[in-house]
């Protein structure tokens, strides 16, 4: 047995599966709710903040995208759940870390990255969507809220194909 996979969830699923309707729809939804919850704190900023949150939200970026590559490159098969807690590190940093404009940075690039990961049904950690639009792949990497619930929508799935057609 692959100890990396052994007694994991998704295992058994091929890194990069597609998240069905609900957890599309869950995303979006998600995204719009911290977008409504972080308009009116940036409708009272100054440019200046404005321009710090977006030179913070393209460094995240950034992060990510050279983070995609590191481990692409060097062809390192991280744990499903222990990457995707690695991968919220650097969000957490700037969420903890610069106050209020690091606060809605992170926010920021989170619901940026939960709308891409809805447009793209991303099933994997959501940090991970931007590089994966880029580069055109899918993380294996968990999301740590939305994976269960897309690991149920297969099931169901898979159970409502399974069930034995009746004939009339």
């Amino acid at each position: 047995m692959d100890p990396e996979t052994d007694g994991n969830p998704v295992a058994d699923q091929p890194a990069g599966r597609r998240a069905g309707p609900v957890g599309r729809i869950l995303r979006g939804l998600a995204a719009l709710a911290l977008l409504a919850a972080i308009v009116p704190p940036l409708r009272s900023l100054d440019g200046t903040s404005l321009a710090r949150i977006a030179i913070l939200v393209l460094v995240l970026a950034g992060v990510y995208v050279l983070l995609a590559l590191g481990l692409q490159r060097l062809d390192i098969k991280l744990h499903p759940w222990a990457g995707a807690f690695g991968a919220l590190v650097p969000l957490a940093v700037v969420y903890l870390t610069l106050g209020a404009v690091g606060q809605l940075a992170a926010l920021t690039f989170l619901i940026v990255s939960l709308a891409i990961a809805a447009l793209r049904a991303d099933s994997g950690c959501e940090v991970m969507s931007l590089p994966g639009l880029l580069f055109g792949r899918r993380t294996h990497l968990v999301c740590i809220l939305f994976s269960p619930i897309d690991w149920l929508e297969r099931r169901q799935t898979a159970a409502g194909s399974s069930q034995p057609r009746r004939s009339k």
